[in-house]
């Protein structure tokens, strides 16, 4: 994906499903922003997996907060600090992230 759009997910039984595929792309292919949109998109004009999996930090963030952020201060996180969902978004939004989990 190049983003990720709550609006891409339908909610079934706690169960997230890929709803729509429209923001599916392939790497270093362009991305097409929608502005009327409440996407998760970081900076940058081509679909990167290190873009991408910054999105998903974003996802991460609004699943647990439902606040739509394209960018992360240390206030933000407020009770999500120390959490293990802490530590993966922090990762996903840093210039460098690993992208590797144990």
């Amino acid at each position: 994906m190049s983003y990720v759009c709550p609006h891409d997910f339908v909610l079934k039984d706690n169960i997230l499903f890929l709803n729509e595929t429209r923001h599916v792309v392939k790497i270093d292919e362009p991305i097409k922003i929608t502005k009327k949109e409440e996407c998760f998109h970081s900076k940058g004009l081509k679909a990167t997996l290190e873009r991408t999996y910054a999105s998903v930090g974003l996802f991460i963030f609004y699943l647990y907060t439902r606040k739509v952020k394209t960018s992360l201060k240390e206030e933000d996180y407020g009770k999500l600090v120390g959490t293990k969902a802490y530590y993966f978004i922090k990762n996903t939004q840093d210039s460098k992230p690993i992208l590797f989990y144990l």
